[in-house]
């Protein structure tokens, strides 16, 4: 899979429901990929609805992602 630019990651952000944690997630908050993960764990101990696990796989959800960054869906 080729690497994704941020304008690649904010037309995601912008058009997907969800996203995977790695890259979006890290590049949004300036973090690597082990903190990006460790974040989602902890979002998924919360309750909070900003992130998704399916079998070993965690995707965020971009609502809470496009009013971070100011964007309307």
């Amino acid at each position: 899979m080729p690497k994704k630019t941020p304008d690649d990651i904010l037309t995601d952000i912008k058009t997907r429901p969800t996203v995977p944690v790695w890259p979006h997630v890290g590049w949004l908050y300036s973090v690597g990929k082990n903190k990006a993960y460790e974040m989602a764990q902890e979002g998924l101990g919360q309750k909070t609805g900003e992130y998704l696990r399916s079998g070993r796989t965690i995707r965020a959800t971009t609502s809470p992602l496009r009013k971070q960054l100011g964007i309307e869906a």
